[in-house]
Order: structure tokens, then C-alpha cells, then sequence
């Protein structure tokens, strides 16, 4: 029997090559080290100071949460009203990265920049509730959180690697 199957058995000789059709810079690029994007109130102006003893990151905590006052989200709720198009957004660039288009870095950079200028403008058009009559009357505007616009210009994005 052990005959037969030797009999059987033949041996083929086959060559094999690689044919890389883009996969390692496919690799490549998704392995690239920019991995998030931030956007807020980020660096050294987060801790400038908005008026004495408060810092521009104070404020910006403060309206998201309401802490001592109204309660007015500048991001989060920009991002649950903006979900469809944040995810639209992010698919497109993701597309651009594996078609080698773009970097991972610049489509980071280009969906914070997107969503740091959204913000800001929401915040120039008011954020509900309005403020209230004695805050009014103290900044001469009826615009809730921009006194001297340094809170709206601080916002900004940044890759992080």
C-alpha cells in the first residue's frame, strides 16, 4: 500500500513571487504616528487670563457645564447636532488616507480645523439661554459668551502623535 501512494505522489516544482500592489504603503500610511485630533480650548491659551484670576479654560469649562451659571455647551453640543455630518466627514477623509491623497496627520488636521471653525462660529451666532439682563448691562452685550471674543478665538485643534 505504502507503495501505491508513493507511486502516486509526485513532486512539482513551483516558483512563487510577490507582487505588492500598493498593501505595505497601504500599511504604511495607516500605521503613520498622528493618531487624534484635540480641539478646544488647548495649550498656552488655555491659561491666559480671560479677566483677573480666570483663565479662558475657567470659561470654557464653566459655559459647557454650567457651573455658576447657565448652562452652555459649545461642544458637545455642536458635535451630538453634528453627528451624521461628523461621521460623513471623517469617512471621506479616512477614504483620501488609504487612497494616499492625503496623510493621516493632514486629514487629522483638516476635520479639526472644520470642527474648530463650526464652534466658533456657533458661538458667534449665541448659544442659548440668553444672558440675563444685569450681564447685559455689565459687557454691553446681549451675546452670550463673547465679551472680547478672546474666549471664541481661542478655540483651536491639533494633532497629536
Amino acid at each position: 500500500m505504502a507503495s501505491r501512494i508513493a507511486q502516486q505522489v509526485r513532486v512539482v516544482s513551483a516558483s512563487v513571487r510577490s507582487v505588492d500592489r500598493g498593501a505595505n504603503a497601504l500599511k504604511a500610511r495607516l500605521k503613520a504616528r498622528a493618531k487624534t485630533v484635540e480641539v478646544g480650548v488647548l495649550g498656552v491659551k488655555a491659561g491666559e487670563e480671560e479677566s483677573p484670576g480666570v483663565t479662558v479654560a475657567d470659561v470654557a469649562t464653566w459655559a459647557e457645564y454650567g457651573l455658576g451659571q447657565p448652562q452652555r455647551s459649545w461642544l458637545r453640543d455642536w458635535i451630538e447636532e453634528n453627528q451624521p455630518q461628523v461621521e460623513t466627514a471623517m469617512r471621506a477623509e479616512s477614504d483620501a488616507v488609504l487612497k494616499g491623497t492625503r496623510t493621516k496627520a493632514q486629514a487629522l488636521a483638516r476635520l479639526g480645523l472644520w470642527i474648530q471653525g463650526a464652534i466658533q462660529e456657533r458661538i458667534a451666532a449665541g448659544i442659548e439661554p440668553p444672558n440675563a439682563d444685569s450681564t447685559i448691562d455689565r459687557k454691553g452685550s446681549s451675546k452670550p459668551l463673547i465679551d472680547k471674543g478672546q474666549f471664541r478665538s481661542s478655540i483651536s485643534s491639533r494633532v497629536t502623535e
